[in-house]
């Protein structure tokens, strides 16, 4: 059995043979400039997160290093099968500027109004609506913008980790994942559901609309697992909150999915114990990023308990490739997550190595699920 019907098994709860390692790496690797890296001119600041063996390797030899599988080549490999274009007749002006301050400042303007973002280090400080108005130049943009597949790229990602997974990608949150996370911010967004709520309530139906559009062209595509990049945390998605826009949102979704035969799973990497409730009901094949104690607030039992026949994908809190954690201690909670939930599980790292975590960890727990048996 290979690696992609080992996948595709799991998510359909059927048996297999045996585990997948399927870690997320872009940011660790990214970081320390793996693929450049080499023993003779490596600094040795840097030698302590990435060992010898790694260094100079480009994403598929370091994948079959680790004995690891692939999730996301749009990711590792610069291969999204997806993008959004502007259509013909929109009238979208964009500028990006850097402020005294150093801020990235990003300014939109379209022809019912402008709006403007600010950015630094990566960090956001304000959000593109800040008023009522600013909702019509989102809704613009939107009604503007095409969600289109490209299947050149997405037969390239295929063959490129053709013996390492299967094609998979995250394309848009839902619509309030999308209001706190890139339109509004969490603050805004709470303070428009209580003062302009109808207003909000418009404003997530038009996205709704663009969305299910997006879905057809997803769903008309050869991808045969569709991510929900929703970055889920009960304090920003509180039980009412998710009971009202996420759980209808995700019944229809994957409802549509499921009808022409793919399957889904949903990015929930977060503090996750208000909205343990909600697990038996959510309507996916599997729940990615699942963070544990002591990095999340969740247990490994807790979710055991309300995770149903779903699989987990991830479960190796990162904080277990520091230093200040042995290798006999990263072992063991492999082994208690796989013990708890194989086979229904694609482990991994909640979230992702960060580039100061130890990357000699990583074909460590390759072998171990090479030759894990329940």
């Amino acid at each position: 059995m290979d690696i992609s019907t080992r996948i595709l098994r799991i998510l359909r709860r059927q048996p297999v043979d045996q585990g997948v390692w399927q870690p997320s790496l872009t940011y660790w690797y990214a970081t320390n400039k793996v693929s450049t890296l080499s023993r003779a001119t490596c600094p040795e600041s840097t030698r302590q997160f990435v060992p010898d063996e790694l260094m100079g390797l480009d994403p598929i030899d370091l994948y079959e290093h680790i004995r690891g599988s692939i999730r996301y080549p749009h990711e590792c490999l610069n291969l999204p099968s997806f993008y959004q274009q502007r259509t013909p007749d929109a009238k979208i002006d964009i500028k990006y500027e850097t402020n005294e301050m150093k801020e990235q400042v990003s300014v939109i303007k379209t022809p019912v109004g402008t709006v403007s973002d600010n950015h630094k280090n990566g960090f956001p400080l304000d959000y593109y609506v800040k008023k009522t108005e600013d909702h019509d130049v989102i809704e613009y943009i939107i009604d503007h913008t095409e969600y289109c597949f490209n299947p050149y790229v997405y037969d390239a990602a295929a063959e490129a980790i053709e013996n390492l997974g299967v094609v998979q990608t995250y394309n848009f949150r839902s619509p309030y994942q999308r209001c706190v996370i890139e339109f509004l911010g969490l603050a805004m967004t709470t303070k428009f559901l209580r003062k302009h709520a109808q207003r909000m309530d418009q404003f997530i139906e038009r996205l709704e609309a663009w969305d299910k559009k997006a879905y057809d062209v997803i769903l008309s595509s050869p991808l045969q697992v569709v991510s929900f990049g929703e970055n889920i945390h009960a304090k920003v998605a509180p039980p009412p909150i998710f009971e009202r826009y996420h759980l209808p949102y995700y019944k229809q979704h994957a409802k549509w999915v499921h009808e022409k035969g793919k399957l889904c799973h949903a990015h929930f990497d977060g503090d996750l114990k208000d909205l343990l409730q909600f697990f038996p009901e959510l309507p996916f094949d599997g729940i990615e990023a699942v963070t544990f104690e002591p990095q999340g607030d969740v247990t490994i039992e807790e979710v055991q308990d309300v995770i149903g026949k779903k699989a987990i994908l991830d479960g190796i809190p990162s904080i277990f490739f520091l230093p200040q954690y042995s290798i006999q201690h990263l072992l063991e909670f492999a082994r208690k997550v796989m013990d708890a939930f194989f086979p229904r599980i694609i482990l991994g790292i909640s979230d992702e190595l960060c580039p100061t975590m130890d990357g000699s960890r990583l074909r460590v727990i390759g072998d171990f699920v090479a030759n894990y048996r329940a």
